[in-house]
């Protein structure tokens, strides 16, 4: 509550009182805010904190019965009651001259207009957050809200994430759809094109691609969608006795291995038919050779190499002869065969030390993003209806 600043003041002249008077206080424990009178009608703001430090502050002045408050751009500030906080953000937020802007906005446009009070960046920010028209009608949060969580597999083969790529437009000989699957510790990626996304179709591409090239496997990870949740696949996986984790409903990121997959799978093989779009069904194989034959980022070296023991001979090796065949050529094969596989180990090693730097250097650069959102049972919450808002 804001007292007549003008009247007390002449009665703590006329009755000689100098000590300090209470007249504002913040919410804060331990703070309080003290106006000290002097005969001359000079008074100085003072924080008074805990330890009983002060800290002295001519930043506000009386003009009539109102007090103002002087800004460090220069700029005078009318200090605001609390009884009128709330109209006054109504008014500003809400009415025909407000836009609804966020909170820092509302807080920059109360400054402009020339209004203070001690709490108003913290009460700005709560009334627009609480504003249901801009929750409606809000942009999309997009920090995230839980802390990341990288997988982890002990050796190659052992997890294998999938993820259907489609309808794709244009067909490319009737097919519309792209299976792929990750193998989390090397980075392999087999894929194949399908006319229609069903459930026996991916039950064959695990049992042929996966199970008869590179053994069973102990976990395979995918979304909720139809084509992975059927009886085939579940009769599948239980012959075999692997693991199946779904990931969460509406939640892509979810399966965030099979997801950086398609997207780099998608490149590379859009640039291979830019000129010709309707013929990625025959570019896929090639556009597979060429991720499996790139240098990842996470592990420093190719999937093709912590495959097979030794990188693959590329076209260009042949066209013009490598320093790899200048120097190897003196050697036996099986020899040099020999000495490959026996450094498999090694650099499988190496490169599993690789990805772990890389997912805790990426899950502390993820985590300064992290907006923790905490819900109670029974708090109301928005859910995005995309149907509706296209």
């Amino acid at each position: 509550m804001l007292y007549n600043f003008k009247r007390l003041a002449l009665y703590v002249l006329n009755h000689q009182m100098y000590k300090s008077v209470i007249l504002w206080e913040v919410p804060v424990i331990g703070v309080g805010l003290i106006l000290i009178f002097s005969k001359m009608e000079f008074y100085q703001l003072t924080f008074k904190m805990q330890d009983n430090s002060r800290e002295e502050l001519n930043v506000f002045f009386l003009k009539g019965n109102d007090l103002f408050r002087l800004s460090f751009a220069g700029t005078s500030l009318k200090c605001v009651s609390p009884a009128d906080v709330n109209p006054l953000l109504a008014e500003v937020h809400v009415s025909s001259s407000g836009e609804h802007e966020d909170g820092r906005k509302l807080y920059q446009k109360l400054l402009d207009l020339g209004y203070y009070w001690p709490t108003m960046e913290t009460v700005a920010v709560n009334y627009a957050r609480k504003c249901y028209p801009c929750q409606i009608y809000g942009n999309d949060i997009h920090a995230p809200a839980v802390q990341l969580h990288s997988i982890i597999t002990p050796w190659p083969f052992h997890t294998w994430a999938f993820d259907l790529i489609g309808p794709i437009n244009p067909s490319s000989k009737g097919y519309t759809w792209i299976l792929a699957a990750t193998e989390c510790f090397t980075k392999w990626v087999e894929a194949i094109s399908l006319k229609n996304a069903t459930g026996p179709a991916v039950a064959n591409f695990i049992k042929e691609s996966i199970i008869c090239k590179f053994g069973i496997p102990r976990r395979i990870l995918s979304d909720n969608s139809t084509p992975f949740i059927n009886v085939n696949v579940r009769e599948l996986l239980a012959l075999y006795d692997v693991d199946y984790v779904k990931s969460t409903p509406y939640y892509p990121k979810g399966n965030g291995q099979a997801e950086a997959t398609n997207k780099t799978l998608l490149k590379v093989l859009s640039r291979m038919v830019h000129e010709e779009p309707k013929m990625w069904h025959d570019a896929l194989p090639v556009a597979l050779w060429a991720y499996r034959t790139f240098k990842c980022e996470p592990t420093k070296v190719t999937p093709f190499s912590l495959v097979y023991g030794t990188e693959a001979m590329l076209p260009a090796e042949i066209l013009v002869p490598s320093a790899r065949l200048a120097l190897d050529a003196e050697l036996d094969n099986d020899n040099l065969r020999m000495l490959e596989l026996e450094a498999l180990e090694e650099r499988r090693d190496r490169a599993k030390k690789n990805l772990l730097v890389y997912q805790r250097r990426l899950s502390r650069a993820y985590g300064k993003l992290v907006k923790r959102r905490n819900f109670e049972e029974g708090d109301l919450v928005l859910r995005a209806a995309e149907h509706i808002r296209r």
